[in-house]
Order: C-alpha cells, then structure tokens, then sequence
C-alpha cells in the first residue's frame, strides 16, 4: 500500500492527537500508624517453649492491639494456648511451641503472619523485632 507525501502530512497530526496524555500515577498511601512486635522473653512451660512479645502501637491504639491478638488467635490450632494482656504497663501476648528450633521456626512464623494480615487490614507498618 503507497500514500502520497499529501496523506501522510495529513495523518501525522490526526495520529498524535489519539495518543493519550500522560497519567500521573496513583501513590499508595500508608495509614499514619506503626505496629512495633518486641520479643521480650522465652521459658520452658510443661514441656513447651513460651514465649513473649510486647506490642506497641504509635500512636497508641488499644483497638489495634486488639485486632493483632485476634488475627493471633484465629490463626492458631488452640496448641499453641496464646494469650493477650497488660502486664506491668506493657500489652504483651504469650505463645507456647514445641522446644528447639522447629518450634523457635513456628513461633516467628505465626507473629510474622499475623503481622502480615495486620499490615492488609489497617494499613499500618509493622516493626519486628522477634
């Protein structure tokens, strides 16, 4: 197919016009809000390996910590016996597994997955210091 030196001038112009502007990019927003997981200690508790995180929202949100022991709950068997409380001004949760390092595995595997969905239901950032 040949077009004329006529046609092609005449189509270029009709050509650009139905490229499309740029599009600015849509920036994803984080919720202004930090979920800080702080290891604070591990015992031998019938036979079991227990172990102890601290949470810390900023700003401070009692909801949030609530919503964190909640996902750790729903995502355990029962075994692992989690519990959530205040504790000497602190809001702590302690998890039970088997000792060694299968169970040491376990115990990072359950807090890190529970601030995973942390992270997809508020928005927040999560610090993990397991």
């Amino acid at each position: 197919m040949k077009f004329s030196i006529l046609t092609l001038v005449a189509a270029v112009p009709a050509l650009a016009a139905t490229v499309p502007a740029s599009v600015d990019t849509a920036e994803v927003k984080r919720a202004n809000c930090k979920l800080t997981l702080q290891w604070l200690s591990n015992w031998s508790e019938s036979a079991l390996r227990r172990y102890r995180v601290q949470l810390i929202t900023s700003p401070r949100n009692d909801a949030h910590l609530d919503k964190y022991c909640g996902i750790m709950e729903q995502s355990t068997n029962g075994v692992e016996n989690v519990q959530c409380f205040w504790t000497d001004g602190k809001y702590v949760i302690d998890e039970s597994q088997g000792e060694g390092s299968l169970g040491h595995d376990l115990y990072l595997r359950d807090f890190n997955n529970a601030a995973h969905y942390f992270e997809l239901i508020t928005g927040c950032d999560t610090v993990r210091n397991l």
